[in-house]
Formats: structure tokens, sequence, C-alpha cells
């Protein structure tokens, strides 16, 4: 158990890593974890623990499951369920279809503009889940794309201005990539959407029984979802689905 170590946690202090699964699958899932920026340095510790157990400290990446790691996966999972059954570190999973996805209609095709607004929905939602919050740092996995990340720190605090006690409140204070090989919370948030993607896509690019598969449905017993392939309900906090039903919205809108 976790109680008493992580003093500050819930003083309005926070830090989401995120990720995205396959965009060629129909369903991409954006999203990972977050929990109190005063936890990190124990998450970094219990994340160094089971890198230790991979072979060669390997990566705790979804990618990276093998029929000689999945036992150290599946340990990681209950781990994490663990930390968010004590209400640690939360997961949140924003899913789309992107057969219904109309890049033409709304971003003059391009997907890259479709992917950031996607994101932007997802990190903003941080902001909605958290009443209180004055801080909020994140993290999402590097990747290639003609737009900076760092332009989504300006419109998610123009969407989340404020005024209190006279002072301007603007919590977003870090949004950056990260390579997810160089964080393990990048790595834990890409194995739990890898998860959950898989069962969204049912097992694409592997089969019943294998390592993923096997992980994927630890990940499903574990869980406080009472069924993946639907959006968690309005009050859920700190394990949460959301499928993705409207037109993509304008980043600032």
């Amino acid at each position: 158990m976790h109680h008493g170590s992580f003093a500050g946690v819930g003083l309005g202090d926070y830090t989401c890593f995120t990720d995205e699964t396959d965009l060629t699958a129909r369903y991409m899932t954006i999203g990972g974890i977050t929990c109190g920026t005063a936890f990190l340095p124990e998450l970094f510790s219990i994340l160094t623990r089971y890198q230790e157990r991979m072979p060669f400290h390997g990566r705790l990446e979804w990618k990276c499951i093998t029929k000689h790691n999945r036992h150290v996966f599946e340990d990681l999972i209950d781990e994490f369920f663990e930390l968010n059954r004590e209400h640690v570190v939360d997961f949140h999973g924003l899913v789309v279809d992107m057969h219904k996805f109309d890049h033409f209609t709304y971003n003059d095709g391009d997907r890259e503009v479709s992917f950031d607004k996607m994101l932007f929905q997802s990190l903003y939602a941080v902001h909605k889940r958290y009443s209180g919050c004055s801080k909020i740092r994140c993290f999402h996995g590097n990747r290639d794309s003609p737009y900076p990340i760092a332009n989504l720190r300006e419109m998610l605090n123009n969407k989340a201005f404020a005024l209190k006690f006279g002072r301007i409140f603007v919590p977003y204070v870090v949004v950056k990539n990260l390579h997810v090989k160089q964080s393990l919370p990048m790595q834990l948030a890409d194995l739990l959407i890898g998860c959950l993607g898989a069962h969204w896509n049912k097992r694409k690019g592997y089969t019943a029984g294998s390592p993923k598969d096997i992980v994927a449905q630890r990940f499903k017993r574990e869980c406080s979802a009472v069924d993946l392939l639907r959006s968690s309900p309005r009050a859920s906090k700190h394990f949460v689905i959301w499928e993705f039903k409207g037109r993509p919205a304008g980043l600032g809108g």
C-alpha cells in the first residue's frame, strides 16, 4: 500500500503523461496517467523496480511485451490498479473512431490538425476533472508534426482562463513532448492505452492467447470499468474512458 508516502498530492499540482495508439487502426486512443506532482518521485521508484526485472532492463511499453517478460507486465498492471483504487494515479483514454473522423470537412484534409484537436480535448479534460487544480504539467509522447505542441499550452490556458481573487488563473504551466523511451511514466501511459486500444480494435496485430492478449485481458479484469467499450459515467474521475462522438470542434472552442 502507498498511503502516507505522497504528502502534498491533491493540493492542486498535477502532472500527466499521455501518448497515442496506432493512428492506422480504426480506433485511436489518446490518453494516459495523471498524478499529483508530489507523488512523481515514488512513481519513478516503483517503475524502476519493474524495469530492473525486465531482460536487459528493457522498456515498459506496450510494443515490448513478449513471452519472456509478460509476467513483469502483468504485475505492473496489478500495481497500477492498486494505485488507481487508492486514487493516487488516475487513467483516462479518449477513443476516436477514425472511420468517422472527417478530416476533409473540418480540417482541410490535414490529419495533424485533427490529431492536435483530439490531443487538446484530452489535455483539457485534465483541467475539467480536478476541481481547484492550480498547476498542470502535460507531457505527450514525442512525434513528428509540423505543429509545435507548445502552441497547445496557450490554447489550453485561453480555454481555462479565469480570474480568481483578482489574479489571472492559467493552470497549464508545461505542455511539451517527451520521448517515450526516455521516461518510465510515459512508458506506463503507453502500456495502458495499448491495453485499452487492443480491446477496441479487437486484437489488431496479434492473436488470442498471445503475450499481448494476456496482458490486455489482465487489464480488463483489474479495471473498475464495467465495459471497456463504453464511455465511463460522467461522475467518473479516476478511471475514465471517453468515446469521442461529436464533430471536431476548434482548438479554442
